[in-house]
């Protein structure tokens, strides 16, 4: 494999300029197609003429397909409002900043769920609960890693949840049961959640 440096130059086919042009390598940020996310400090060819991207050496490609492996997807639902004033009771409770702590609160049960044998089983039995079943008034969304979404879907599916809302609204009160017992070590991980999110 040819290792090329920045100001080097070589050949490609432009897209913009639809014909085979003359590149020269540069830094720059590339913007992944699906996921939007901007990757920083990625050497590519780019067209001496037009200034758009042409090529992408072998070399950066680990780079890029790094930040892939990491790429975020976005969860939405509805939850019960009861449940919107539980999450920002959880916030004042642990002195998080509002919008930071829920996304990690609820990425952090997503991980428990992924990785317990019993918090699918508890979660689908909260889910069930007459507040997680009242009106649906709140929507939600939540921007996480893909891998992260795929492995606790898996295991709530595997509990017999149907859909994502019914599993974000088990989480919500599981994470509200926890912080009623600080003895288990899940209260501790939320009191370091807050700092780290404020």
């Amino acid at each position: 494999m040819k290792i090329w440096k920045v100001g080097e130059r070589s050949m490609g086919a432009c897209e913009r300029c639809g014909r085979l042009v003359t590149t020269r390598f540069e830094r720059r940020t590339v913007k992944l197609e699906h996921s939007h996310i901007d990757v920083p400090d990625v050497l590519v060819g780019v067209c001496e003429h037009c200034d758009a991207i042409v090529s992408i050496p072998p070399q950066s490609a680990p780079r890029l397909n790094a930040c892939r492996e990491r790429e975020l997807v976005k969860i939405e639902g509805r939850i019960p409002q009861e449940l919107d004033d539980v999450l920002s009771w959880l916030t004042a409770k642990y002195a998080g900043r509002l919008d930071a702590f829920r996304g990690a609160l609820l990425r952090y049960y997503l991980n428990e769920l992924a990785k317990s044998e019993e918090m699918p089983r508890r979660v689908k039995q909260l889910a069930a609960s007459d507040v997680a079943r009242s009106r649906q008034e709140e929507r939600f969304h939540l921007r996480l890693d893909r891998h992260l979404l795929e492995r606790s879907w898996t295991a709530a599916q595997a509990a017999g949840i149907e859909d994502k809302s019914e599993m974000i609204r088990g989480l919500i009160l599981a994470a509200a049961e926890d912080t009623e017992r600080p003895d288990i070590a899940r209260h501790a991980a939320l009191e370091a959640l807050a700092v780290a999110s404020a």
